[in-house]
């Protein structure tokens, strides 16, 4: 029986093979995660025209990183407009606490009544 080159090899070929997959496999994520980040930035028309044109992997993650941290700023500003709304709500609703003048003989009469 005549091996060839690769079959001499036994394990040794078996883990280069197992490790080309893996490469492949991870090369084609890639390929398809970098894909679908180019249809968003096209879709939501992120970034520059001039970037859109030249869509490599830099200037995808550049396009990205600035649409996040961009959305992040609007929804930290709009949870503080949101609070501060509710909080002007809050002291609309509010019921104003006596003063003193308002009560002052009659609050002394309680007091004398219940001692």
């Amino acid at each position: 029986m005549e091996m060839t080159k690769f079959e001499s090899l036994g394990p040794l070929r078996n883990i280069k093979e197992i490790k080309r997959r893996r490469e492949e496999v991870r090369r084609s994520k890639q390929t398809v995660a970098y894909n679908a980040l180019k249809q968003f930035i096209f879709v939501n028309e992120l970034g520059t025209e001039e970037q859109r044109e030249k869509l490599e992997k830099i200037v995808i993650l550049d396009v990205i990183s600035d649409y996040i941290r961009s959305k992040l700023i609007q929804d930290y500003l709009k949870y503080i407009q949101a609070w501060s709304t509710y909080n002007s709500m809050l002291s609309l609703t509010a019921f104003p606490t006596p003063t003193d003048s308002e009560y002052g003989d009659e609050e002394e009469e309680i007091i004398d009544v219940i001692n």
